[in-house]
């Protein structure tokens, strides 16, 4: 099950003119995102996050998303905490 990945998501709210409700549902689908591995925007599954991702970049353990809000791009940097998967039952 590969480590769990965390979205630090508290550099976002400084950038972004969205509610909390709203932060999190960017931060929930950019964690399914990356927990996919995947690394071009054009081929991220949105869901119903608001904004529209125009580019991502990954770089030891931090990125940045790029996010088209109507008339505006915002650049978000985040961080990426990988934790251990849990240990197995015995």
């Amino acid at each position: 099950a590969g480590p769990a990945i965390r979205i630090d998501t508290s550099r976002m709210s400084n950038r972004l003119p969205l509610s909390e409700e709203q932060l999190d549902l960017v931060a929930a689908q950019l964690q399914k995102n990356l927990g996919k591995n995947i690394t071009e925007a054009a081929s991220l599954d949105w869901g119903d996050a608001p904004g529209a991702p125009r580019e991502l970049y990954i770089e030891d353990g931090s990125g940045v998303l790029v996010l088209q809000l109507e008339d505006d791009a915002h650049k978000i940097p985040f961080q990426v905490v990988l934790e251990g998967p849990p240990a197995a039952p015995r």
